[in-house]
């Protein structure tokens, strides 16, 4: 992280990371939280044999229910 952004130079990307916002960085995923905690980005990557529009079908509903249990 540099100057407000996050930067992933073996992924090759970047971004802007809100002011105030705590940010999280591990091996597998960066974690940004709201300075409220009231919203979070997470960002993970992931290996998969799945084609794309099934895997992200399947990981939308996993995060549905986590939200929903949350509730």
């Amino acid at each position: 992280m540099e100057a407000g952004r996050f930067y992933h130079p073996e992924m090759a990307f970047t971004f802007a990371i809100p002011n105030g916002w705590k940010v999280v960085n591990t091996p597998t995923q960066v974690m940004l939280s709201s300075p409220d905690e009231k919203a979070a980005l997470v960002l993970q990557a992931e290996k998969t044999a799945d084609a794309l529009p099934g895997y992200v079908r399947k990981k939308a509903g996993q995060i549905q229910a986590a939200v929903h249990l949350r509730r």
